[in-house]
């Protein structure tokens, strides 16, 4: 994959003109609008899109990271909540090759072989990591199975049926589509999942 250099300028120019740390969705927020245009605005829609932005982005970044110190300009701190530029000091004058994150957003071919099941993949682990803090309240429950139009004893393959079915019909992508509706869809869908999973 060739750099892009018009994400890499425009990543280096919004860094270096922020005066605090910024977050990954105020950079891609910054980089959908005049007089970047880099990303299309509904690139945050899907999975696997918000991926794929979320990995492009990363790339870029790291590639900056080195940038930065070979020039001496300083060390690009890289985190979803916070990434921002920070004076090198003595302990920050290299960049640690053994750092698998960094590897992992170098390696282009990550981005190429992740898809849509694999982000889901990730998506349940996070979930499952997450614990029970995400278990839906039953409250929750029965509005999910409402907005899903799904039984009470729903399988994993209804599940997914119904969600894929009404996705396809209100997503903000489609002619008929609804964005609020579609969010509505997506939060019904992780919901059960995860109930789903802690229940069976």
């Amino acid at each position: 994959m060739s750099v892009n250099s018009q994400l890499l300028l425009a990543l280096d120019e919004i860094i270096t003109a922020a005066d605090n740390p910024l977050k990954e969705h105020e950079i891609i927020s910054l980089l959908q609008k005049a007089p970047y245009f880099i990303f299309e605005p509904k690139i945050l829609s899907e999975p696997l899109r918000l991926f794929q932005c979320h990995f492009v982005v990363f790339h870029h970044l790291y590639l900056l990271q080195a940038q930065y110190l070979q020039q001496k300009q300083g060390y690009l701190t890289i985190h979803t909540t916070e990434i921002g530029l920070l004076p090198a000091n003595g302990s920050q004058q290299s960049l640690d090759i053994e750092d698998k994150v960094r590897q992992y957003y170098l390696d282009w071919s990550n981005f190429e072989k992740t898809d849509e099941a694999q982000v889901e993949a990730l998506l349940d682990d996070f979930w499952r990591r997450m614990g029970n803090h995400n278990t839906p309240s039953e409250r929750d429950r029965k509005k999910a199975l409402e907005i899903l139009s799904l039984n009470d004893d729903f399988t994993q393959e209804q599940l997914k049926k119904h969600y894929r079915k009404l996705q396809h019909q209100f997503h903000p992508d489609k002619k008929s589509g609804n964005a609020r509706l579609s969010q509505d869809i997506d939060w019904a869908y992780r919901a059960l999942k995860n109930s789903l999973r802690i229940h069976s």
